[in-house]
């Protein structure tokens, strides 16, 4: 086979194997990336209206009185930029000329892919818990720049638009207790920003804490669920570690990787990861005495209310 037609085989090989690559990497390595929903999407940039409610309350009036007046919203367009990762994976040109056989090519191959896509999904999952400064701005704009109550996200000033502005509470002498917990949730509830949480998301340390403290508090409806778990008080089990733990009726989620010392309380109903490209190979270039594959992705991670979303900062374990 001419190394022509071998290159553009092996550009299709891997494109084939890349969902299965992807899958078992992520398997490994518990990733960050395979936290947050992902959809596939074609347009030049992420843009959404945002419309706050004009604060219209109804009261008391007498006869004869002026009716209340109605509050006026705003209408506002927020916007983020496509973001970028990618990097090449290459392999000698002795090799193309000399081995046998394009399956035990593919494999050799393959063998160089998946250090590269475990390189990718390290990059993608720090990207996606990142304030979005990194590499001079060119980095994905992460949940902590989406759940925050200063700065600016999506080109809307959190200074201007208070609405915009995330729940974020310090823990009290870096102690996490389950009444600030309940704080953060029955704010995001409030009648202004009309959120729910439906995860509480945080590194292995913080979800063994909140383990701890849900254990400790026999009042509390626990579910920790696990097939064989022997029984440990009222609604909790507990086997090797808690395995699953539920708070206000929201799950507690374990992340490795997430930011230190952070416990979010997210609506996973206004997140998402928004795919532009999916990493995929593009044809082969010969540089030297190797050739190469360049594997692009493009995408960013939305989140279309911060103001329904929260943090806990400063816990220490």
């Amino acid at each position: 086979m001419a190394i022509g037609l071998l290159e553009s085989a092996i550009t299709a090989h891997l494109n084939a194997e890349m969902p299965q690559l992807l899958t078992d990497a992520v398997g490994r390595n518990d990733e960050i990336a395979a936290f947050f929903p992902s959809t596939l999407v074609k347009k030049p940039s992420i843009q959404w209206r945002v419309i706050s409610a004009g604060n219209s309350s109804f009261t008391s009036y007498g006869e004869g009185s002026p009716e209340p007046a109605a509050g006026a919203e705003t209408r506002l367009k927020a916007e983020l930029a496509w973001k970028r990762i990618g990097g090449t994976v290459g392999i000698d040109i002795q090799i193309l000329e000399t081995t046998p056989g394009f399956e035990l090519l593919g494999d050799t191959l393959k063998t160089e892919m998946a250090g590269a896509l475990k390189s990718y999904l390290d990059q993608l999952s720090t990207q996606l818990v990142s304030d979005g400064t990194g590499n001079g701005g060119l980095d994905v704009t992460g949940i902590l720049a989406a759940v925050s109550n200063s700065i600016t996200y999506a080109g809307l000033s959190r200074v201007t638009y208070a609405f915009w502005q995330s729940v974020v509470q310090a823990a009290q002498g870096g102690v996490l207790t389950l009444a600030q917990m309940k704080s953060v949730s029955r704010q995001i509830r409030d009648g202004i920003r009309d959120g729910r949480v439906t995860h509480w998301v945080c590194n292995p340390t913080i979800f063994n804490l909140i383990g701890d403290l849900l254990e400790a508090d026999t009042q509390k409806r626990i579910d920790i669920s696990q097939t064989g778990a022997r029984a440990i008080g009222q609604g909790l089990s507990f086997e090797g570690g808690y395995r699953r733990l539920w708070f206000e009726g929201a799950e507690v989620i374990e992340v490795r990787g997430w930011p230190a010392q952070t416990l979010h309380a997210l609506d996973m109903r206004e997140i998402s990861l928004e795919v532009v490209r999916d990493i995929k190979a593009n044809p082969p270039k010969q540089v030297a005495d190797q050739m190469s594959w360049f594997m692009p992705w493009s995408g960013q991670l939305r989140c279309n209310h911060p103001g329904r979303q929260g943090v806990i900062t400063g816990i220490l374990g």
